[in-house]
């Protein structure tokens, strides 16, 4: 109630939006579905970026569970645990 409102309990109207019929947002490859997870990870153009002035963080470069909330959450921790380990070696 707090964020949308005591109206939001009891909605008038509800609307499903299948992404993969429209023709600006999807191909005929989003027809069918995937036969298995796609493979994930840091680009290989982006594994040399060693000097961490600037880091890039996505479920997708999660090494296992990409495009997933628990690869998000892989990355997130790992993101944390390179920005404290370069802050320190900053000291």
């Amino acid at each position: 109630g707090m964020l949308f409102g005591q109206q939001a309990a009891a909605p008038s109207q509800m609307w499903l939006q299948d992404w993969s019929q429209q023709a600006d947002t999807a191909t005929s490859d989003d027809a069918s579905s995937p036969t298995s997870h796609p493979v994930y990870g840091m680009p290989l153009a982006m594994q040399g970026m060693k000097n961490n002035t600037l880091v890039v963080a996505a479920t997708e470069f999660a090494s296992t569970n990409g495009g997933l909330l628990e690869g998000a959450l892989q990355v997130a921790r790992d993101t944390v645990e390179k920005i404290q380990r370069t802050l320190e070696e900053a000291k």
